[in-house]
């Protein structure tokens, strides 16, 4: 059985979606306890919001696309600076 390919409504609900769990899970970044799962906080964010931007470029989206590549580097950036042992400061 093969999937369907998703509608252009399907991808922006979808885009939608995976952004609010990305920033969920970014700010569950601040709220858990430990390095270890922190990381995995990020690492959701991260992959989500580059799967919102690949659905972005599907749609013919770049814009949005970009934006949410940078907002993915952008907790990329903060997760180095505020939860990585010791800090990475070189971002």
């Amino acid at each position: 059985m093969t999937d369907a390919p998703l509608t252009n409504e399907e991808r922006a609900a979808r885009i939608a979606l995976i952004v609010r769990d990305a920033e969920k899970a970014y700010d569950q970044m601040y709220e858990v306890h430990g390095f270890r799962e922190a990381k995995w906080q990020f690492e959701l964010a991260y992959d989500w919001l580059n799967e919102a931007a690949k659905l972005c470029r599907e749609l013919g989206n770049e814009k949005g696309a970009e934006a949410h590549e940078a907002r993915a580097e952008h907790i990329k950036k903060v997760y180095r600076h505020q939860f990585m042992d010791p800090p990475d400061l070189n971002y």
